[in-house]
């Protein structure tokens, strides 16, 4: 994987993780939560109807958009192919 890419200097960095080192766990992982989450909304928000209107698809769809580049094709490939089958016998909406 690459390193992301950032407008943060280094200092600016290094600051905003004392910072949040300065929380409790749980504060971090709420604030991680509520991140996730609220990615998800706009990763939602952002379909189109007949994808968001279908939670299988729905699903599908949020997983690709948040984990293409992470995860293998042929796993992504596959994890899809599961969530289908799993899903009331329904053909997939036209793309």
């Amino acid at each position: 994987m690459s390193e992301p890419v950032t407008d943060t200097t280094p200092e600016a960095q290094a600051m905003l993780r004392e910072l949040f080192m300065k929380r409790s766990g749980e504060e971090r992982v709420r604030m991680a939560c509520d991140m996730f989450q609220s990615a998800r909304r706009l990763i939602v928000a952002g379909l189109p109807k007949e994808l968001a209107s279908n939670a299988v698809e729905r699903r599908i769809a949020t997983l690709v958009r948040m984990y293409h580049d992470d995860l293998e094709q042929d796993f992504l490939g596959r994890v899809i192919a599961d969530l289908r089958s799993r899903a009331p016998h329904r053909p997939p909406p036209e793309r």
